[in-house]
């Protein structure tokens, strides 16, 4: 009779700290205040956390795929195709670079029908990538209504000016009559 003992300590206690670890990792996911998906490398989204849900409305069972999001969040067809082309460039430069995929601006329409302007970046993982989605859509409102109230300033500067030389010309010719 031979017997063999293998002592499997450690290797229980890994798995262990492996479980709490993605606990942990779940529970921080869902509860970001930031919207954020889990996308794998071939396009399955895996999860996508209640702030992502609050701001676009939609739900995993809803965009099981990027296949099914690209036509939802960009219905224009060229919007699109220039969206998914930007984007596969900045994973590719993040790849290539070994860092996160850098922020773009992108209008993404929501469930309800309404468009919001969003930030998208993105952290790369082995198997796929985190997106995160900051709404700027106020932002962008308040920078053109800060354009518009600039170039209405320009144009009541422009006119102040003109009547100001205007009345000195009066003036001028008064005084030499």
């Amino acid at each position: 009779m031979v017997a063999q003992f293998l002592d499997i300590t450690e290797r229980k206690r890994a798995e262990q700290a492996l479980r709490k670890s993605e606990a942990r990792f779940q529970t921080l996911f869902a509860m970001a205040p930031v919207a954020l998906a889990n996308v794998t490398q071939d396009g399955r989204i895996l999860a996508v956390n209640h702030s992502w849900t609050q701001l676009l409305g939609y739900t995993l069972d809803g965009i099981p795929t990027l296949d099914h999001w690209w036509p939802l969040a960009y219905p224009d067809p060229e919007y699109r195709n220039q969206t998914i082309a930007a984007w596969q460039a900045a994973i590719e430069q993040a790849v290539a670079n070994d860092s996160p995929v850098e922020g773009g601006e992108y209008r993404v329409r929501c469930k309800d029908g309404v468009t919001r302007t969003l930030i998208i970046g993105a952290t790369l993982l082995e198997q796929g990538f985190i997106a995160s989605f900051f709404d700027i859509t106020e932002l962008r409102k308040l920078d053109a209504q800060l354009e518009v109230y600039h170039h209405h300033l320009e144009d009541l500067v422009s006119e102040r000016t003109t009547q100001l030389a205007e009345a000195r010309q009066r003036a001028e010719s008064a005084s030499q009559a």
